[in-house]
């Protein structure tokens, strides 16, 4: 028998690259870290498992992972063996046709939600249409921690998004990320100045309590700055970690179930 779930969960700022051997075995051995805390949901950013695209699709295809298939077996195998929920970003692949997706594992090792991003901003207009797709649908699932969606970076800027979880009303929104500046640095003034305050007031809109989880990348991968956020409700910062590098924030979710 499964022992009881602790309500406590952590954002995982992860170094990502392009090597998803590299990725997987790195965000394995955080969730152990993340067991060994006493952790009950582990939360991975935007591409986390494969990197984000190249927009050259001989290498994407080759990068991202079939649902299921191997790797998210192996997870799968980590969140049952761990006792621990494991939410993830990844390039997903389905035939031909390429996905930005977030999975929900659960403690027994099975997949309960998968989303597909629906604003297309997570890659450029040049790319075949019929092989860089979208969603089209959110759902949210109950869990012992109270009723989980996902939306994907850009999706939480998304009127269409937007009003598909307002009228799904989960309790908590994960909003895995990977996020870089123009300039490709990592400006801590900038996010303290003015990204972060957008964020805040767009969650405060969506009217849910989220997980902000961004991705941390070398100059070489991309630059995205890292760092997450706990944002209530009505856009009060309750957790964060500082941008710049990678990071583990651990944040207590109040004790109930839905």
């Amino acid at each position: 028998m499964k022992g009881k779930l602790q309500p406590k969960v952590a954002l995982v700022s992860l170094l990502v690259s392009s090597d998803r051997k590299q990725n997987f075995s790195r965000s394995m051995q955080i969730v152990e870290r993340c067991h060994n805390e006493g952790c009950g949901l582990v939360i991975f950013p935007e591409c986390a498992l494969t990197g984000l695209p190249t927009e050259q699709y001989e290498s994407d295809i080759k990068l991202a992972v079939e649902i299921p298939g191997e790797m998210t077996t192996a997870i799968g195998a980590f969140a049952e063996s761990h006792n621990l929920y494991i939410a993830i970003g990844l390039l997903e692949k389905e035939y031909e046709r390429l996905y930005d997706t977030a999975i929900l594992f659960n403690n027994r090792g099975k997949i309960i939600l998968k989303y597909r991003r629906i604003n297309p901003q997570w890659h450029s207009r040049g790319v075949p249409k019929d092989l860089y797709m979208e969603g089209s649908t959110f759902t949210a699932v109950s869990t012992p921690f109270g009723k989980i969606g996902f939306a994907i970076c850009g999706d939480m800027w998304d009127k269409q998004v937007i009003s598909m979880i307002q009228k799904a009303k989960p309790c908590y929104l994960i909003i895995p990320m990977d996020r870089c500046f123009e300039n490709q640095t990592y400006d801590q003034d900038r996010w303290e100045k003015e990204e972060k305050l957008a964020y805040t007031q767009q969650v405060a809109k969506i009217g849910i309590t989220s997980f902000l989880v961004n991705s941390f990348e070398t100059m070489e991968e991309g630059a995205s700055f890292g760092g997450s956020l706990v944002v209530s409700a009505d856009g009060e910062i309750l957790r964060q970690s500082r941008i710049g590098k990678p990071s583990i924030l651990f944040y207590e979710l109040p004790n109930k179930s839905q």
